[in-house]
């Protein structure tokens, strides 16, 4: 890897941006990790002064960010790691969306959640699908189960379920 004073100046800088919610660490490469809960942004070098800057989800392993260049401006770098350092505080509210389709019987809901997760996979979508077979007084204890409230953020109920449980879930 050719070492250029430009390049150990953009090493040093980018360094310096570290925080303790985005720390930077120098792995034994001598490219520079970005950590955060749900994703890792990288900086790595390469010859002739080739700078890639990347940001992988943790959760699946995506690339939401992708961008090399040869590092001959400084201060147009810095603005490009600037935007690398946006993109991942974006990234950080992006959440998966847990979503329970509830039936009587389960059957043909749970290819449905099959089906709705592997379009949602293939769009890049952040929604989890499950399927629950529930009765209203096993639905009623799921709503008021605080954790369970805390992880699902949408119920799809069946029709008949929904006339009985309206109520219910206005008092919650």
């Amino acid at each position: 890897m050719e070492n250029s004073v430009l390049i150990d100046r953009y090493r040093k800088w980018v360094i310096q941006r570290g925080t303790e919610t985005f720390p930077v660490t120098e792995n034994e490469e001598g490219n520079l990790e970005i950590e955060s809960k749900f994703a890792l942004g990288r900086v790595n070098f390469y010859e002739d002064d080739i700078v890639e800057l990347r940001i992988d989800m943790i959760r699946d392993n995506t690339t939401e960010f992708f961008l090399h260049f040869q590092l001959k401006d400084l201060k147009r770098a810095q603005d490009l790691y600037v935007e690398m350092e946006e993109a991942m505080r974006s990234l950080k509210d992006r959440q998966v969306v847990h979503i329970v389709l509830s039936c009587t019987s389960g059957l043909t809901t749970s290819y449905y959640a099959e089906l709705l997760n592997a379009a949602s996979k293939t769009l890049n979508l952040n929604y989890e699908f499950k399927a629950k077979t529930c009765c209203c007084w096993h639905l009623r204890c799921i709503l008021r189960e605080r954790n369970c409230r805390k992880n699902i953020q949408m119920f799809l109920l069946e029709i008949f379920q929904h006339r009985h449980l309206e109520n219910m879930i206005q008092e919650l």
